[in-house]
């Protein structure tokens, strides 16, 4: 939750608290895939200060808070100004988050290979 995150950075404990994590994710890893530490390249913990912190959300939120009965705005895929810029990411269209960027990411990849006769 946050505040357990937030009061581990302000006890000064947060980084102790990320590796401990990562380490039960390797050790999970490791045991149920079979694999040897060496194989795993990267390992990267985003919290909610993370989320906060890089995306500017409330409490490290990753979807977007709706009002009930307010109309979500959907932003385009394609900008109809500037040829060739596209937009994608966890704020274009409610309810937001990893779905929405991974979703949009596809679409805008999606219309610059229409746009440049280009399979996908």
């Amino acid at each position: 939750s946050y505040s357990f995150w937030k009061n581990a950075k302000d006890d000064g404990s947060y980084s102790e608290k990320k590796k401990e994590l990562a380490e039960k994710f390797i050790y999970a890893l490791i045991s149920n895939l079979q694999l040897t530490y060496d194989e795993i390249e990267v390992i990267d913990i985003a919290t909610p200060l993370t989320f906060e912190r890089y995306c500017g959300t409330y409490h490290g939120s990753w979807m977007t808070i709706d009002e009930i009965g307010k109309k979500a705005a959907i932003y385009p895929i394609k900008s109809k100004a500037i040829s060739n810029l596209y937009f994608a990411g966890q704020r274009i269209m409610s309810p937001g988050g990893g779905p929405v960027a991974l979703v949009t990411g596809r679409q805008a990849i999606q219309h610059l290979c229409k746009d440049h006769g280009i399979p996908f």
